[in-house]
């Protein structure tokens, strides 16, 4: 389960709070999917940040439409509709005492979509952190909230990649030039998915996703260099 929510946050970007808020319909119905370039389009509303719908609610009054891969999208609805329920019934039947079994059938079962294996409840953010990070040869950087900047910066990567082959650009492109391509697109693309996106956050995004290219494709100077060596 906490697997699948580690996969969620760096498939979609979605802050942890988001994840761990995610509701047993927030993904539509497998009948209603309109899949979109290999993805679900669903909307989120709970644990987003800004203003509330009521005192209390945690139902938030800006809730945004994100894209869920479908094949996590599809383990997703296989959990809700036989793995969850069969958790509850194996719980309920759990109970010492009939006085007991008869409580937990009563009981109201959480909307939140992720239940721990163990107390068939919600768990909290700091629970799916702590999980996240106790993964063993976890390195020290990679935590739920750099899952949300890989998808970032993954998805300008992506962009970047696409105007390249369209331009036939074989190598990368200066600073200036990728923040002033690439400004649109992170407005249109990249801030609605992600909820809230600062200008300063914007351009550090934009200088991992150049990094991340250069490391892929190669410097032109790193590339004279190899050509140096190679005739050496």
């Amino acid at each position: 389960v906490k697997g699948m929510c580690c996969e969620l946050i760096p498939s979609t970007g979605i802050r942890i709070s988001e994840c761990i808020q995610w509701r047993v319909d927030t993904l539509p119905e497998r009948e209603r999917w309109e899949i979109v370039d290999g993805h679900v389009p669903c909307t989120i509303r709970f644990g987003v940040k800004g203003g509330k719908i009521s005192p209390g609610s945690l139902e938030g009054t800006k809730p945004r439409e994100i894209l869920v891969p479908v094949d996590l999208a599809e383990r997703m609805d296989h959990y809700r509709k036989w793995q969850r329920p069969t958790q509850i019934r194996r719980w309920i039947s759990a109970a010492k005492t009939k006085q007991e079994r008869d409580r937990r059938t009563r009981e109201r079962q959480p909307s939140q979509l992720w239940l721990g294996e163990t107390s068939n409840r919600p768990f909290s953010n700091s629970q799916l952190y702590q999980d996240w990070k106790g993964v063993p040869a976890c390195p020290a950087s990679w935590h739920p909230h750099a899952g949300r900047e890989f998808f970032a910066v993954e998805l300008i990567v992506a962009h970047t990649r696409r105007m390249m082959e369209t331009n036939s650009q074989t190598t990368v492109p200066p600073m200036n030039w990728l923040i002033g391509a690439m400004a649109g697109q992170v407005r249109i693309i990249l801030m609605p998915l992600l909820g809230h996106v600062s200008e300063d956050t914007t351009h550090l995004y934009l200088r991992a996703a150049r990094a991340r290219l250069v490391m892929e494709i190669g410097h032109p100077a790193m590339r004279w260099q190899e050509y140096v060596d190679a005739e050496d």
